[in-house]
């Protein structure tokens, strides 16, 4: 992968970029590391910007490049791979080899391509297709690549302000808020860049966050194998499951990307010659670290676990742990992304000119790199859907930036050069095909369609739709709370399976959807529960569990690494304002009602609820009307076995959340069976007439 410099007899030889200003230029070629002219290998030509004036201030070891790799490659998409695996199988681990394969490829062909005019070498990822396409190709790669790296980076302040603010959930910072933190994440980003000239100024943050990463792999790794203890049945798994397999390949794919940075790591190189080893080894390690978080999250939890992985883990401190280490994590690797944008724009301004003194380039440079990020944190901080629009454009981006755009480069720049065999037309064909299908499955699952939808809530949504029924009543002394249990075998034991649950003394939690998925979210509330009372020493209010609830499940659906939670909760409990009914949907979205109802049964018991005068009726009779309606909207048809579960929060339980007492139940249950025999007589009248 090398191109050999042309050099004419008598010419004198060209020297490579200097290492810094104290470097002097006979000590370059001297050398043994860098490549003399003509020699193969990378680097083999002048790498000197105008009039002399050195591009890269530093030359980074292959040490530091590895870490700067990794670094890269390893981000937040790693806690979604065991997923990826429940999607595609334990033919996961194939594809993540095979993509690890695929990515060393693109990174080299793309430092081969910067040596595609003999005796120069380009400067970076857009004037490489400017050399293929043109100037209109460089400008509109050039765009998918600074959105690329930007968006990653407004997507990691709001990720690390989300986490900072729940890991001080509880605490006398709990009430600055996530945009708060969303800002103190991009002024820890910016100290840095300002500082910073180039990649190896920034070494330290690589160390540090390749070591974070790897403690949050052996966190979950060890968490995991816990456990795989503490299981008397293991979960399911399967082989491979080809209907998912291109959303399993896609989930992986986005996990290598890192082909935009490495054109400034191979320039700032002292060994040029060692990029092909030093990236080899650097997604080698990578891959190795993927196959151990996907393969113990999916041996452990099978098809039951959850995206991200930390949602299956036991909660405890190595949890929060773990998410204290990712937090670190995206910090540390947020100025090591940006330096590509800021490097390729500070040399389209010229701010490296010779003319300008030291102190007024760095003047320069700050000013502009303090304008861009401001300006990110403001549309981070204050667009709501700043997350989504970045999935949707940056699908687009990544999958061409990264796996179709250097295939078609290498190959429009050296066809007239080299024979390509057909082996290498099909290996270039077969990753050009899987960056498509990235780009068409990312779009099509985590995004707003054309027509303002998000298929993944809809699908969640779906989930709860097919579900027993959950009804509550908010009356004038009271909450009642009322769940159709679908019993689909005789063996289950009775009362097991409850969705009606405790998330503090004064709060009760009915549910319709994945069980899994609603115990995730009752320990969530309990958590919120139990924070505000040792904070402020008083039960949490109903608005402002309900608040709470609701920003944590609409978290859940910004981030395609993610998945939006297929349950929707009522929220029964008593505060200073007297009884208070919520309900949470899957999209994050809460509301009060004085009734509601979810599950397949939902429009039948809403038109009886409806019916009744929920401001005069008694928490008694209220708890006979929810036994009465859950007993009317079974279908006996399709579901003959079922369980009624009922409970209530009002001033004859004490402002306590707790099932009904067992004579009201038994009272509640004979005066629904009445009512629906009533009702089947009468409609047995009715086909008579």
């Amino acid at each position: 992968m090398s191109i050999q410099s042309e050099q004419q007899p008598g010419q004198q030889q060209s020297q490579p970029l200097l290492g810094s200003p104290s470097v002097t230029a006979s000590s370059s070629a001297s050398n043994s590391d860098h490549p003399a002219a003509g020699e193969q290998g990378y680097g083999t030509v002048a790498r000197s910007g105008p009039e002399g004036s050195p591009e890269v201030r530093n030359l980074t070891s292959s040490t530091e490049v590895f870490f700067h790799i990794f670094c890269i490659l390893a981000g937040t998409g790693i806690l979604q791979l065991p997923y990826a695996l429940k999607e595609g199988g334990w033919a996961g681990i194939f594809y993540i080899v095979l993509v690890a394969f695929i990515s060393t490829y693109c990174g080299n062909i793309v430092v081969k391509c910067l040596y595609c005019t003999p005796g120069k070498r380009l400067k970076s990822y857009s004037q490489i297709v400017e050399v293929a396409f043109g100037s209109t190709g460089r400008q509109v790669v050039r765009l998918l690549k600074d959105f690329n790296l930007l968006g990653v980076f407004g997507v990691y302040i709001v990720l690390a302000g989300i986490n900072i603010n729940s890991l001080l959930a509880g605490t006398a910072l709990d009430q600055l808020g996530v945009q708060f933190w969303i800002i103190v994440s991009s002024l820890m980003v910016w100290a840095v860049i300002v500082l910073a000239r180039e990649v190896h100024d920034v070494f330290l943050l690589s160390i540090f966050g390749t070591l974070t990463m790897v403690a949050t792999v052996v966190i979950i790794v060890w968490l995991g194998l816990v456990d795989l203890d503490y299981q008397e049945v293991r979960p399911p798994t399967k082989l491979v499951d080809l209907k998912l397999a291109p959303i399993s390949m896609a989930s992986i794919c986005f996990s290598f990307g890192g082909n935009l940075n490495w054109p400034d790591l191979e320039a700032s190189m002292k060994s040029p010659k060692q990029w092909s080893k030093t990236l080899s080894l650097a997604t080698a390690f990578t891959a190795f670290i993927y196959i151990c978080i996907a393969a113990v999250g999916y041996g452990v939890y099978g098809d039951l676990v959850k995206s991200p992985i930390m949602l299956s883990l036991p909660p405890g401190i190595p949890v929060v742990v773990a998410n204290a280490m990712m937090t670190a994590h995206v910090l540390l690797a947020s100025p090591i992304l940006l330096t590509s944008v800021f490097s390729e724009a500070e040399r389209d301004l010229d701010f490296h000119s010779a003319s300008l003194s030291p102190r007024r380039q760095w003047v320069y440079r700050a000013v502009f790199r303090s304008i861009v990020m401001l300006t990110l944190t403001l549309v981070a901080v204050f667009v709501s859907d700043f997350s989504k629009g970045v999935s949707i454009l940056g699908a687009v981006a990544e999958s061409m930036v990264i796996f179709v755009i250097p295939i078609v480069c290498y190959i429009k720049l050296f066809r007239d050069k080299r024979a390509f065999t057909r082996t290498e037309y099909m290996w270039c064909g077969l990753i050009v095909t899987i960056g498509l299908m990235c780009l068409i499955y990312d779009l099509s699952v985590s995004t707003y369609s054309p027509d303002g939808r998000v298929f993944q809530v809809e699908y969640a949504q779906k989930a709860v739709d097919n579900s027993g029924t959950a009804i509550g009543l908010r009356v004038k002394d009271g909450v009642v709370l009322a769940v159709e249990k679908i019993k689909h075998s005789r063996l289950l034991v009775p009362n097991s399976n409850k969705r009606i649950m405790t998330a503090g003394t004064h709060i009760g939690v009915a549910s319709a959807g994945w069980m899994s998925d609603t115990r995730h979210l009752v320990k969530r509330a309990r958590e919120e529960a139990r924070h505000y009372n040792s904070t402020y020493k008083s039960p949490i209010p109903a608005n402002i569990i309900a608040e709470r609830m609701g920003m944590y499940v609409q978290a859940y659906t910004l981030y395609s690494a993610v998945r939006p939670f297929g349950v929707s909760t009522l929220l029964a409990t008593m505060d200073a304002d007297g009884p208070q009914l919520y309900m949470i949907e899957p999209s994050g979205q809460y509301m009060g009602y004085h009734g509601c109802a979810v599950g397949k049964g939902k429009q039948a018991a809403k038109t009886e609820i409806e019916k009744l005068n929920l401001e005069t009726l008694s928490v008694r009779d209220a708890v006979k009307e929810a036994a009465r309606i859950i007993y009317s909207v079974h279908d006996s048809s399709k579901d003959k076995l079922f369980e009624l579960e009922l409970s209530w929060v009002c001033a004859e339980s004490g402002r306590v959340h707790t099932h009904v007492p067992q004579d009201l139940f038994d009272e509640a249950v004979e005066y629904a069976e009445n009512a629906d025999a009533s009702d089947d007589e009468d409609d047995e009248m009715d086909d008579d007439e």
